[in-house]
């Protein structure tokens, strides 16, 4: 008879499983790692995104205000100047270099000459700028000193209004017009005979 009940026992707990609390245990075990792992997917994500636009709004905006102040630095003389647009005289007008702030577009562009029309920047930004005349005369009322004030920011095209596509960056700077010093930029040996006395 004793036999016949451990048997019994024996067989009893053979056959025990998983209890509702622990199989809600596990469920909400496995979840939480579901969830942080998806979560750590989607920023991983989300920030080679985020690089991807910094990377592009940064080339795009360093190769547009290279190529404008190479320009300007070399330029003897400015031809005509407004907020959108910049005409630079590079010895004669086919040599003209006409920078451009194309506010439909939201493009900057650069022609020389009659040439055509090229992009400084791809489709993937938008650009707004402006440029504005700071150049100055000496006491002697020679305009000597010729530059030019640029304001540009570089935002990258963002429609939907999503965190991760939201990058910008913006410059204010003045260039100055190298390429005129060489034809208007007295010596020194003539600012010095210019404040020697008279002889009489």
């Amino acid at each position: 008879m004793t036999i016949f009940i451990k048997s019994r026992q024996f067989c009893k707990n053979s056959n025990k499983g998983f209890t509702l609390v622990e199989l809600i245990i596990y469920l909400a075990i496995v979840g939480t790692v579901l969830v942080f792992t998806t979560y750590f997917a989607i920023d991983i994500i989300h920030g080679r995104v985020k690089a991807n636009v910094l990377q592009e709004v940064h080339q795009n905006f360093r190769f547009a205000m290279g190529k404008m102040t190479q320009e300007i630095r070399r330029a003897k003389d400015i031809t005509s100047l407004s907020s959108s647009t910049l005409v630079l005289d590079n010895d004669g007008v086919a040599e003209a270099v006409t920078f451009n702030f194309d506010a439909v577009n939201k493009k900057v562009t650069m022609q020389i000459g009659s040439g055509s029309i090229t992009d400084l920047t791809g489709d993937e930004v938008e650009v707004i700028g402006s440029f504005t005349n700071l150049s100055y005369a000496y006491p002697t009322g020679s305009n000597r000193s010729k530059n030019v004030k640029i304001d540009m920011t570089v935002s990258y095209k963002n429609p939907e209004n999503m965190e991760e596509w939201e990058a910008s960056q913006t410059v204010e700077t003045t260039v100055e017009l190298r390429g005129c010093l060489l034809y208007t930029s007295p010596s020194p040996r003539d600012l010095s005979t210019s404040r020697m006395p008279s002889s009489a």
